[in-house]
């Protein structure tokens, strides 16, 4: 079966639904089922190799102008299915996309699969209605994000049937490595730990990801800051965070690793005392940098929209990230030296915590006491 793949976003673009692409495209391709092809924006990346799957770079736009040479490349290539991943970093114009799908599906003919790696917007008007069209437009929809049909307004259903959407839960895009007591010292020697907790970010530093509150959150007599993913010198986020490790407490105390391979950045995960992800939009099982910490079973700390606790499967920690978001200044800083507290008991405790009891309350879904052995824990009792 031939697959084509759109995403406006593909490797080595910084992008996390471009990673979650070429993760995909690869396993498709692998199994020896599908003959993979992906259509990205363009880019001057590293020469095509032999290996599948064979990747188009070519998309200078993704207006609807644009329509005409992705309707060639289609007739060319006959694929039998066309997926579209939505949204990413490299679309500049969603209308287009729209268009695109809808040229696939209907002038075509061609059956068309969509991956959704946001919420539906609550309101269906300026660009979110493209992004509603694109969803009409799908022969089926492919969602990472849990309870996303619930989410839909009512009077939308009848054109959004339930039986379009499929759950997908994301996955690691690490491999999981298993260091010694004596390797992960070693490892956090080389990350210049070697006196201190290592609190690790990995993945793409954005704003909305809250990588700065880290700054605020952990302490620089107790810890030791490691920024895992790419920096760039051109963006001015990216040099704030700089200035940030350079300067007062933390300097000497933070570092930035840059764009590593994928093994380095997994020993690097193990090695952590914790991963932090105080997204001010709220984590969850949808991101992927998550699931990389977890499958290391490193200590996961994130912030949730919904609720506070464990994660469905005592996977991680999270915390009401409402308040990182308010309108009044001191009620802002009053949570962060709230959550910074909390955050050092939880992260000095989390090694000596005897999970077994925890693992038999998570396979009973008795969280209300997963919640109270876990406090007793922290408060010493």
């Amino acid at each position: 079966m031939k697959v084509l793949l759109i995403s406006g976003s593909y490797p080595p673009a910084q992008c996390g639904v471009g990673d979650y692409t070429a993760h995909l495209a690869r396993a498709l391709s692998r199994s020896g089922e599908f003959e993979v092809s992906v259509l990205t924006s363009f880019s001057p990346a590293p020469e095509q190799s032999s290996s599948a799957p064979v990747v188009f770079r070519t998309m200078h736009t993704w207006q609807a102008q644009a329509i005409g040479e992705v309707e060639g490349l289609v007739r060319r290539l006959k694929p039998d299915i066309v997926h579209v991943q939505f949204p990413t970093q490299g679309y500049d114009d969603w209308k287009g996309v729209a268009a695109l799908a809808l040229a696939v599906r209907r002038k075509l003919r061609i059956p068309l699969v969509v991956t959704l790696h946001e919420y539906l917007p609550p309101r269906f008007v300026g660009k979110a209605f493209w992004m509603y069209l694109l969803a009409v437009a799908a022969n089926r929809i492919v969602v990472v994000r849990p309870g996303f049909y619930e989410r839909i307004r009512r009077l939308l259903k009848p054109i959004l049937p339930q039986r379009k959407f499929e759950f997908i839960s994301n996955a690691s895009v690490l491999p999981k490595i298993a260091l010694s007591a004596s390797e992960r010292d070693a490892v956090k020697r080389e990350a210049q730990c070697a006196n201190g907790r290592l609190i690790v970010f990995f993945g793409f530093s954005f704003p909305h990801k809250g990588v700065d509150l880290l700054f605020r959150i952990a302490d620089p007599e107790e810890h030791c800051l490691l920024f895992i993913g790419p920096v760039s010198p051109d963006d001015a986020y990216h040099d704030k965070l700089r200035q940030l490790a350079a300067t007062g407490p933390w300097k000497g105390r933070a570092a930035f690793t840059g764009f590593i391979g994928s093994e380095q950045a997994a020993r690097l995960l193990a090695a952590a005392d914790a991963a932090v992800f105080p997204y001010r939009t709220g984590g969850g099982i949808w991101n992927s940098s998550l699931h990389a910490a977890m499958v290391q079973d490193t200590f996961v700390l994130t912030t949730s929209l919904e609720r506070n606790g464990y994660g469905k499967k005592g996977e991680y920690v999270c915390f009401d990230v409402h308040p990182f978001r308010p309108t009044k200044v001191e009620h802002w800083l009053a949570h962060l030296d709230n959550s910074r507290r909390t955050f050092l008991r939880l992260v000095e405790k989390a090694r000596t915590f005897d999970d077994r009891k925890a693992q038999h309350l998570i396979g009973d879904r008795n969280y209300a006491a997963l919640d109270q052995l876990v406090l007793n824990h922290l408060m010493g009792k």
